[in-house]
Parts: structure tokens; sequence; C-alpha cells
């Protein structure tokens, strides 16, 4: 999911997946893995479509759906 922190636009977009690599690096915790792994980061100077500007953008990973088997990489 990306969302423009000017006018609010969300695109999301829908991949199916099968492994995840998380960083585990003083993360003491696989739920403080995927905590990170979910938790977004802020892309500077992005044009936004909607409202046609330079704004910073917010970008999270979110898993909606598990398939039957998941690969975590760590």
């Amino acid at each position: 999911m990306m969302r423009c922190r000017n006018c609010g636009n969300v695109r999301k977009n829908i991949e199916l997946f099968y492994n995840l690599s998380l960083e585990v690096k003083n993360q003491g915790s696989l739920i403080n893995s995927l905590r990170k792994f979910v938790s977004g980061d802020i892309i500077s100077d992005y044009q936004c479509d909607k409202c046609n500007q330079r704004v910073e953008l917010e970008k999270k990973h979110t898993i909606e759906e598990l398939p039957n088997t998941l690969i975590v990489h760590l």
C-alpha cells in the first residue's frame, strides 16, 4: 500500500507471495521482525498521480492472506 501524505490517495498492489525475508538483527523475536516488516517507510519527492504534486509517500507492506506454505528467510 502506498498513501500520499498530501491528499490521502491510496494505491494498492496485491501480490501473491510464498516467502518473506525478515530482518532479525536487534529484533529479539520473530514477532518484532514481522512488526518491522509491516511498519512502513516514508518516500520523499514522489509525484502523486491524484494531486499531481511532489509529496512524501507512506509505503507499507501488509499481509492480507497467507499461503498454505510460507518460507520465512531470516
